[in-house]
């Protein structure tokens, strides 16, 4: 017999009939994979919130240095006087922008000669010339300057830039040892896409008034008595390049055609030939400048357009001398787009500078 107590502790059987303990159930709520997507956007999104919060605060700072920029841009902020430097590089084409575009050049012209400070003017020259009109341009505005201006080519100064040396107001125009001078001369280039429209199956059907209104069409060649009519348009402004020459080289117009063929020369055979005056480096033209503007040619101040260009430019459209803005193109673009290519006073052989194209 047993000595221990009795525990007493009752066992369930099968009819027990005593209720058993039944867990509560859940609310409904929100499926755990929902919350992990929400953590997964929440740490997506919060780094983009704080760009967007970062580029705004930038966006006002730049806008504000934007704003000082071009209120400071007018003036120069030296009393200091010195020789001015203007550069023309790359194509030359007609508006505004940057490399060697009309509008920017003469710009640039305009502050250099308001400018009190400017004595002299050196022309930095690299270009293979371009728009025959903007050349033009270009020349009839330097021409019109009352300081001492000269030419340093340092690369290549053919066609339209050569174009442009002829306003140099002291006719002297120099060149370092392995650059290129000249091409006086006048190209315009016509497509013809007529058999490749017909390969791909594009019909073009052209109604105008007069025989003459499609001239120079990419979808048809030119006819015998156009190119006649064209070249006689070409041969008036290639004589205005003769006669540039004529009077900033002062050559006679026999000793000018006779150079007329398009060629270009090393800076020792357009010495030679009367094209520039001699080998100098920019730097040394720059001292030259310097003693015709009556400073000291060892101690002078090189005083550059304000409208360089500089990150603000790449970002403001409003920023002086540029046009960043992208837009698609309309139906005007797109017809532009079909037109044949200007007059030009342009080069287009080896060249190593800037190669920057509108």
């Amino acid at each position: 017999m047993s000595h221990f107590p009795s525990n007493n502790i009752p066992t369930l059987g099968d009819d027990d009939q005593r209720p058993r303990f039944v867990p509560p159930p859940r609310r409904p709520g929100l499926s755990t994979p929902f919350w992990v997507l929400i953590a997964v956007v929440v740490g997506f999104m919060l780094p983009i919130c704080a760009c967007a919060v970062l580029m705004v605060g930038s966006f006002a700072t730049l806008t504000r240095l934007a704003s000082e920029f071009e209120e400071q841009a007018y003036t120069d902020p030296s009393d200091e006087p010195g020789v001015g430097i203007i550069k023309l590089e790359g194509p030359i084409y007609q508006g505004d922008g940057i490399s060697a575009a009309s509008e920017t050049v003469i710009r640039d012209i305009d502050w250099m000669e308001d400018n009190d400070n400017v004595k002299a003017i050196v022309v930095l020259a690299n270009s293979p010339g371009g728009d025959a009109n903007a050349s033009d341009v270009i020349w009839n505005r330097l021409a019109q300057v009352d300081k001492p201006v000269l030419v340093a080519v340092d690369g290549l100064c053919a066609s339209g830039c050569y174009y442009i040396a002829m306003a140099a107001t002291q006719n002297e125009i120099y060149a370092t040892p392995n650059s290129l001078i000249g091409s006086i001369g006048v190209i315009s280039t016509f497509f013809n896409i007529e058999e490749l429209a017909a390969d791909i199956g594009v019909e073009v059907n052209i109604v105008a008034t007069g025989e003459n209104k499609d001239f120079g069409s990419l979808f048809r060649d030119m006819t015998p008595e156009e190119e006649s009519y064209w070249r006689e348009q070409i041969a008036v402004i290639f004589d205005n390049f003769i006669s540039r020459v004529v009077s900033g080289r002062q050559m006679t117009e026999g000793e000018v055609r006779e150079l007329a063929n398009g060629r270009v020369w090393s800076a020792k055979f357009a010495q030679e030939l009367g094209l520039i005056d001699g080998i100098l480096y920019p730097s040394e033209v720059m001292e030259r400048a310097a003693d015709l503007g009556g400073l000291d040619p060892d101690d002078f101040r090189k005083i550059e357009s304000p409208y360089e260009p500089t990150i603000l430019d790449l970002l403001f459209s409003e920023s002086p001398g540029f046009s960043t803005k992208i837009e698609l193109p309309d139906a005007n673009d797109l017809n532009n787009m079909l037109q044949q290519g200007p007059i030009q006073y342009r080069y287009y052989g080896p060249y190593s500078g800037v190669q920057t194209n509108p």
